[in-house]
């Protein structure tokens, strides 16, 4: 479902060795070098607005111009739409974690208690 949205990259743990080998009269490798793969987002595409979309149409240009536009108003609702999600998710984690915290006056009265906050919504993905 995310991965449309996001890309894996390769971070380096140790770098490569190498030594001098004489008898070879060259750089050998001792070690290769040792990298582990990382999801991360992806960088967001060029996208348009409702109002781009709406200007070439009222402009008159080619039906070809208009769909590029309408494709790419299409794109930047999905791109919205993931990063309300990845928001949603870090607030759904906050919000799974939430403990209540009573606060008691000097004779163990209740004078405050912090309530949990509404379940947050999570975000309709655009077709």
């Amino acid at each position: 479902m995310l991965e449309d949205f996001e890309t894996t990259v390769d971070i380096l743990v140790s770098p490569q060795e190498t030594t001098y080998d004489e008898e070879l009269d060259a750089m050998v490798v001792i070690k290769e070098a040792e990298y582990y793969t990382q999801v991360v987002p992806a960088s967001r595409p060029e996208t348009k607005t409702l109002a781009d979309v709406q200007r070439v149409t009222r402009l008159s240009k080619p039906q070809r111009v208009i769909d590029m536009f309408t494709a790419m108003w299409k794109l930047g609702l999905q791109w919205d739409w993931y990063e309300s999600y990845i928001l949603w998710l870090n607030a759904i984690d906050t919000w799974e974690k939430w403990e209540t915290v009573i606060t008691l006056d000097d004779d163990g009265t209740e004078m405050y208690r912090t309530e949990q906050p509404s379940q947050p919504v999570e975000p309709i993905r655009p077709q």
